[in-house]
C-alpha cells in the first residue's frame, strides 16, 4: 500500500512538473518547440487541467480560417482510475503505449487506422489517424510521445481539408521537446517552494 502510495505521489509530482513546463509562458517555447505551417497562429494557452483525465492544460495553434489546428497537451498513457479515484499505472513499453492509444479512440471515430510505433527525435512515439466522411469531412491524427514511463506528450492535429491535414502532420517533423527541461522546470520548483 506505501509502496502504491509513493508510485502515486512519485508519478502525480510528474505530471504536475510537466503541466508547469507547458503551461508557464516563458518556457513553452523552450520546451516546445514546434514550426507550424504558414498561416497558423498560436492560440492564448488552455488552462483546463483535467489531472484524473490524464491531461494538463494545452498549447494549441490554429489556421487563419479555423479550419485546421493542432493541440499538445502532457498527459498520461497506459493508466486508469481504481476505486476510491486512484491512479494505477500499467507497463508503458511501446506495444503497451500503442494498444492504449487505440483503445483510447477505438468506436469514437470511424476509419481509425492501426497506431504505428516509431521515433520522433530520438523518443519513442505511437500515432494514429481516422477519418469522418460527411458532408463536412474531417481529418485526425493522434500522436503520444513518450517522456518518461506513463507521461506522455499528446498530440491532436485535426483539419477539415485533406491537403491541409497533409501539411499539418507533415509538419509535425518539426517538433523537437526538451524532456530534461520538461520534466524538471524551473517554474515548478518555484511551485513546489511556494515562491
Amino acid at each position: 500500500m506505501k509502496r502504491q502510495i509513493k508510485l502515486s505521489l512519485y508519478f502525480g509530482g510528474l505530471l504536475l512538473i510537466a503541466n508547469y513546463g507547458i503551461c508557464d509562458p516563458p518556457d513553452s517555447t523552450k520546451v516546445i518547440q514546434y514550426t507550424p505551417p504558414a498561416h497558423f497562429f498560436a492560440d492564448p494557452p488552455n488552462s483546463d487541467d483535467n489531472f484524473f483525465g490524464g491531461n494538463t492544460a494545452s498549447l494549441q495553434y490554429s489556421s487563419s480560417d479555423q479550419c485546421s489546428s493542432v493541440i499538445f497537451q502532457v498527459g498520461l498513457g497506459c493508466y486508469y482510475i481504481g476505486n476510491g479515484k486512484v491512479m494505477k499505472f500499467l507497463p508503458s513499453t511501446p506495444a503497451d503505449l500503442k494498444k492504449s492509444l487505440e483503445r483510447e479512440y477505438k468506436g469514437r471515430l470511424p476509419n481509425l487506422t492501426p497506431a504505428v510505433v516509431g521515433k520522433l527525435n530520438g523518443l519513442t512515439m505511437v500515432n494514429l489517424t481516422a477519418t469522418r466522411p460527411s458532408s463536412s469531412p474531417a481529418f485526425f491524427h493522434f500522436c503520444w510521445i513518450q517522456l518518461e514511463t506513463n507521461i506522455v506528450v499528446k498530440v491532436t492535429a485535426v483539419s477539415c481539408d485533406a491537403e491541409t491535414f497533409k501539411v499539418l502532420t507533415n509538419s509535425l517533423q518539426s517538433l523537437k521537446i526538451d524532456k530534461k527541461r520538461l520534466l524538471k522546470s524551473q517554474s515548478v520548483a518555484h511551485a513546489l517552494n511556494g515562491a
